[in-house]
Order: structure tokens, then C-alpha cells, then sequence
């Protein structure tokens, strides 16, 4: 009874939310801090798509791993991806890892990635936390191979 009184809760809130950002204009995910799939760095065209970015849930630890797939869109090869992530629990708080007392973490990708290049991978563990359920992007950066450097809010 319970477990049906709160889902028809989430439900209703899920309805209104969506509700409230098509009036309002706001994409869903912008509603929550959560950035669209395509990242402009104002060069006229997106340098990088995010293909995916999640948090994995957490082990018997209680790490929790962070899940990537970018696409490099430029014509530049890229030789650093860095971005900055934060987690958040199942009603959208910001919450920190239990060992470090880090929320906001720098995760960085070697490439080199070709122009128009795909890349996949997990960084482990990056916070030890069991109530992580999203991360918001909040900033990235491009080092490209002539060494120039994209940064995007």
C-alpha cells in the first residue's frame, strides 16, 4: 500500500515536471542541471558529443563508476578530455563521497582521438557513495594536439 501511494507520488511529480518545462520551454534535463547532448563551444558547430554519461550503480563497496561515450565533432584531433562531474541522489541533492568529502570531480580521457573519432570508457570508483543515482556535467575542456583549449560552462 505504501509502495503504491509513493509511486503514484513520483508519478504525478514526473507528470507536472514535464508539464511545467514544456509550458516554461525548458528542456527536462536542463531542469535538473543536466546538459543536452550536444555541447557548443561558440566555434559554429558542437567540437564534442556526449554520447553518454552516467553513473553506473554502486558496488558491494559502494564505489560508484562513471560511464562515458564521446564523439569528437571538430576537425582538430583531441589529446585531452577533461570534465567535471557532480552527483546527485535520488531527489536531485548534491551529495559528496563518504572517503574523500569530494562532490565535483575532475575526470580526464588521453585521447589521442581523431577528428570524428568515438571514445568509450569508465573511470572506476569515482566516489564512494550508495545514494548516487545522476551526475551533472558542469564543465568541459578540450585540449586539442596543436595545443589549444576549449573550455565550456
Amino acid at each position: 500500500m505504501r509502495r503504491s501511494i509513493l509511486i503514484l507520488l513520483l508519478s504525478f511529480f514526473c507528470v507536472a515536471l514535464i508539464v511545467s518545462c514544456s509550458t516554461a520551454k525548458i528542456p527536462i534535463g536542463e531542469a535538473f542541471g543536466i546538459i543536452s547532448d550536444n555541447v557548443s563551444g561558440g566555434l559554429g558547430g558542437d567540437p564534442l558529443k556526449i554520447l553518454l554519461l552516467r553513473p553506473l550503480s554502486p558496488n558491494s563497496a559502494g564505489g560508484v563508476n562513471v560511464e562515458a561515450m564521446f564523439k569528437n565533432q571538430s576537425d582538430k584531433e583531441i589529446k585531452y578530455l577533461r570534465v567535471s562531474v557532480t552527483p546527485y541522489n535520488a531527489v536531485m541533492d548534491p551529495v559528496s563521497c563518504q572517503i574523500t568529502g569530494k562532490s565535483t570531480i575532475r575526470l580526464e580521457d588521453v585521447g589521442p582521438w581523431v577528428a570524428g573519432g568515438v571514445d568509450y570508457g569508465t573511470w572506476k570508483n569515482v566516489w564512494y557513495n550508495q545514494t548516487i543515482r545522476y551526475i551533472s556535467l558542469d564543465l568541459i575542456e578540450i585540449e586539442y594536439m596543436d595545443g589549444s583549449i576549449v573550455r565550456i560552462p
